[in-house]
């Protein structure tokens, strides 16, 4: 049976990088790249110590604050 899974969840990006067979130690070489902090670079990425990079071309709303992701575990 089918399981659906998508991201931000943990089981969306762990089974991506399943995919790659890299040790966790080596999952900080993976780039996320998304532009919108919650739904692209949320928990999950952030937990296995993915790099998060916040696109500039990411949609913003009136008095939004600047965020500044770039590196694991920041």
């Amino acid at each position: 049976s089918a399981h659906v899974v998508g991201k931000p969840s943990r089981a969306f990006f762990e089974s991506v990088i399943g995919t790659m067979k890299l040790p966790s130690s080596e999952y900080g070489r993976i780039a996320i790249i998304g532009d919108d902090v919650k739904n692209d670079l949320g928990g999950a990425t952030k937990e296995l110590g993915l790099w998060r990079v916040l696109g500039t071309f990411a949609q913003s709303f009136p008095g939004d604050a600047p965020l500044n992701i770039c590196c694991p575990n920041s």
